[in-house]
């Protein structure tokens, strides 16, 4: 298929720039904050409030009161993803800055990604998810190859807090392309107390599995991988050379997925399973080659879930009549987990060492096999049109 004709080409490309961005901005924060001399308590209260900031910005763009169509929406965002990228380049010698980074942090999850998942489903043809999931995921794994790459060689060259000046700059890219995109639409007022009840259940299980992986993977395991290894640059070879090795194997999963539903449901159950187990693995690992083994299995084990992951959930979410309730609904229940995991792993951090709080990752991506749960019927009011 050429995606070359179609706006969701343009969803691809905005999401390499923004994911070149995110990849150096979650791989090295909570190693950033460390080594500038935060604590366990204030790296994670910098999480929590990021995601207590979502869930606050979710609730007001359901108000439908800030009369803005999903196109600036996303550039709203990326500019909060700006502004987010130069205080964290000033915090060091800025400490008290750090709750409001954490905001302006939280205001670019919220208007970045819900217009961009909304606009992805939509755009999206549900006969080829699969493929359309892998495509998605490979851009993302391509801006998390270059992104710590990059990093890595700023590190070495120029310093630490350089890092965000160059994410900075993928940022900006990303504003950029958005300019040519055609779709737009209305953010209506949503009723989150008759949203909530009918969001599938097992969908909302699945994504609060998620979300502790992903909160792991972004702050929990890099924090481990510099205490191994005892250098920063390192850590953004070893998740870049882990994930190029995984590649290959994701837009083959994606086309399968299309083609045999059996192997799609198969090979989602078995990279949960190997994904789960990774974790468990990694409180083992002791170099940078157990490590550098661990995150390429992994990456293998979540390259052949997350294409099924994400095909099942903009599935449900286009035959949910309404894309954006459900997409907004999705992210105030992934924060609500974050902000709720992330006060355990705190707790963790200071009775235990670091890589105990991996039995959480463990237990987290075996929730998402709800994912596949059967949906519970689903009364939406009338569809949104996505050009107005």
């Amino acid at each position: 298929m050429d995606f070359k004709d179609t706006e969701l080409f343009k969803v691809y490309l905005i999401l390499f720039f923004k994911n070149v961005a995110g990849s150096i901005f979650h791989l090295f924060s909570a190693v950033y904050l460390f080594v500038n001399g935060f604590s366990f308590l204030e790296i994670g209260g910098f999480y929590i409030f990021m995601s207590l900031t979502m869930i606050g910005s979710v609730f007001l763009m359901g108000t439908g009161k800030l009369r803005l169509k999903t196109k600036p929406l996303i550039n709203v965002g990326l500019m909060f993803l700006v502004l987010t990228m130069v205080m964290m380049y000033f915090l060091p010698s800025n400490p008290q800055i750090l709750l409001v980074t954490s905001i302006m942090f939280g205001l670019q999850t919220c208007f970045f990604w819900v217009p961009v998942h909304a606009t992805f489903a939509y755009e999206s043809k549900g006969r080829i998810m699969g493929k359309e999931a892998g495509i998605y995921v490979v851009m993302q794994k391509t801006g998390n190859i270059i992104g710590p790459l990059l990093a890595s060689a700023v590190i070495i060259f120029w310093g630490f807090e350089f890092i965000y000046m160059i994410a900075m700059i993928f940022a900006l890219c990303a504003m950029v392309s958005v300019t040519s995109l055609k779709v737009s639409f209305k953010i209506p007022k949503i009723n989150f107390r008759r949203a909530f009840p009918r969001f599938d259940k097992g969908v909302s299980i699945a994504l609060t599995g998620e979300a502790i992986n992903g909160r792991l993977l972004t702050v929990a395991l890099p924090l481990f991988m510099f205490l191994i290894i005892g250098s920063v640059a390192p850590v953004g070879w070893l998740v870049s050379l882990a994930i190029l090795f995984g590649f290959i194997t994701i837009f083959f999963v994606g086309v399968l997925s299309d083609k045999k539903k059996k192997f799609e449901k198969k090979i989602f159950k078995i990279g949960i399973g190997a994904s789960s187990l990774s974790w468990i693995l990694r409180i083992f690992a002791f170099n940078f080659w157990t490590l550098l083994f661990l995150e390429y299995f992994d990456n293998i084990a979540s390259s052949i879930r997350t294409v099924p992951f994400h095909a099942y959930y903009y599935n449900k979410a286009r035959n949910s009549h309404h894309v954006l309730e459900y997409t907004m609904v999705r992210e105030i229940i992934i924060h609500t987990a974050i902000v709720l995991f992330m006060l355990l792993m705190v707790l963790m951090l200071y009775m235990f060492p670091i890589q105990y709080v991996f039995i959480l990752g463990s237990i987290g991506v075996l929730l998402e096999i709800f994912m596949i749960k059967k949906p519970q019927k689903l009364f939406f009011h009338k569809p949104l049109h996505r050009h107005k």
